[in-house]
């Protein structure tokens, strides 16, 4: 377990220092002290488990699948009972077939000859 192991205000003084301490003071000022721990779908709860709220901000995937989405963990949890990280010097059955489209994994652009 990640979530939930340490008080908010440990939290907000660590994201300070390590993060983003600009982050932190805006939030403060607005008055938002809350520390998202478990989230699903649009829902969140506060690190502390004991608020729910609204997630009406949605970004990035987020927006389109919410979070944590059932299919997304399921298909992330079976491939990890099968794949590593793997290596990056040594060729990959997974990655040849999960390559984007058939597209090249990379493409390089040739310079322009005389003009």
């Amino acid at each position: 377990m990640f979530i939930g192991q340490r008080p908010p205000s440990d939290i907000l003084k660590d994201y300070a220092t390590f993060v983003n301490p600009g982050r932190v003071e805006t939030f403060h000022r607005l008055g938002l002290d809350f520390v998202p721990g478990r989230r699903e779908g649009v829902w969140l709860w506060d690190v502390e488990g004991r608020k729910r709220v609204l997630n009406c901000r949605c970004s990035g995937g987020v927006f389109n699948f919410g979070h944590r989405p059932a299919i997304f963990v399921e298909t992330l949890r079976q491939a990890l009972d099968e794949l590593d990280i793997g290596d990056h010097m040594l060729l990959s059955e997974a990655r040849a077939v999960n390559g984007p489209c058939g597209l090249p994994f990379s493409v390089r652009a040739r310079p322009s000859v005389g003009g």
